[in-house]
């Protein structure tokens, strides 16, 4: 199959009348307040505010900072690679700076009880210098809410509004889109995204030495007519990561823990992983043992639904790698398995890459 611009023109008049978000999010005052309070109370839930510094990554206009100093007090701070008119009404309080925390000298911000990013690491240039950022930032113990837009899911393209079919991102070149929007005048409004997957954010998760508390995802179900027509393409993703758009984590900085990346070590008794998981059986048995899943129709928000199956990976049968830390404990480490499946922290194995 060639995949040039008519095939795409044809697919987005195609999903004209069915689109994949057939009401895409507003951004206008209002709104935006209502949901900065929303997202503070769930935040709340998450990690009680009260009496903690709190600072938010890629904090734009500001309104999540507002909302959680209004509703909480406390010192609040947000950082973004950009300003917005918006932070001259910062309350006392609240910091808002412009600053890359990922560059060689950052700005020295100061240390945190709680971090907060929301819909910005799938934008960050250098996501791990991002992650280590945010754990030399937090004090021993503090947690991290990630919550992140995965590359292989249906929506990561950011270009909803005026692409309607999913994965066009997997589907097409950049040229093809880039004559898409030439040939219908149209302008660009997303932006740059960078590539990462579930494996790749676990990974670095346990690269930086965070504490992976709780793991939830928002999924989108496979459009199974579609992805069988473009299975040349689209065969290359485990269905695992082509349903799930977001992934939502709490995860902790260790309160005793050695300094810079962290050194592992085999622990007694370890075998080789391609003898201990030799297909993918296995992965059916272990994966999200204790993973919330937010279920997604069509942009429309679905009751949770919460997998109880199978045996969770931190318990006897998960005998994975584990790295040193200071006070004797351990954390799960992702270990790439010979066969084919790979190990991920805080929620069993990932599948293979084909069969599933």
């Amino acid at each position: 199959m060639k995949y040039d611009l008519d095939l795409f023109l044809s697919l987005n008049e195609e999903y004209k009348t069915k689109p994949l978000v057939p009401a895409p999010p507003t951004y206008d005052p209002a709104t935006l307040v209502e949901r900065a309070a929303r997202r503070v109370e769930n935040i709340n839930r998450k990690v009680p505010v009260a009496g903690k510094r709190v600072l938010e990554i890629g904090c734009g206009r500001g309104e999540v900072c507002f909302a959680l100093n209004k509703t909480y007090g406390g010192d609040v701070v947000g950082v973004d690679v950009r300003s917005y008119p918006e932070w001259e009404d910062a309350p006392r309080g609240v910091t808002l700076l412009q600053t890359d925390q990922t560059a060689e000298d950052p700005q020295d911000i100061g240390k945190f009880d709680l971090i907060y990013s929301n819909s910005v690491w799938e934008h960050v240039r250098h996501p791990f210098k991002m992650l280590k950022r945010a754990f030399d930032v937090l004090k021993p113990g503090g947690h991290l809410l990630l919550s992140a837009n995965l590359h292989r899911g249906p929506k990561a393209s950011h270009r909803y509004r005026d692409i309607f079919f999913p994965w066009p991102h997997l589907l097409f070149d950049d040229e093809i889109v880039e004559q898409f929007y030439q040939t219908l005048n149209l302008k660009r409004t997303s932006a740059w995204v960078n590539q990462l997957s579930i494996a790749d954010y676990f990974n670095y998760f346990n690269m930086v030495g965070f504490d992976v508390l709780h793991t939830s995802y928002s999924i989108t179900p496979i459009d199974e007519a579609f992805v069988q027509r473009f299975s040349d393409k689209l065969d290359r993703f485990p269905r695992y990561d082509l349903e799930r758009d977001f992934i939502h984590v709490k995860l902790r900085r260790p309160s005793n823990w050695s300094s810079g990346l962290h050194k592992f070590k085999r622990p007694a008794g370890w075998t080789p992983p391609s003898r201990r998981h030799p297909g993918a059986k296995r992965f059916w048995e272990n994966i999200e043992a204790s993973t919330e899943i937010i279920a997604s129709n069509n942009g429309q928000p679905s009751p949770k639904l919460t997998a109880t199956a199978g045996r969770n990976s931190g318990g006897a049968n998960a005998r994975t790698l584990r790295p040193q830390r200071t006070d004797g404990a351990s954390s799960i480490l992702g270990i790439s398995d010979l066969s084919g499946i790979k190990m991920v922290a805080g929620g069993g194995i990932e599948p293979p890459t084909s069969g599933l």
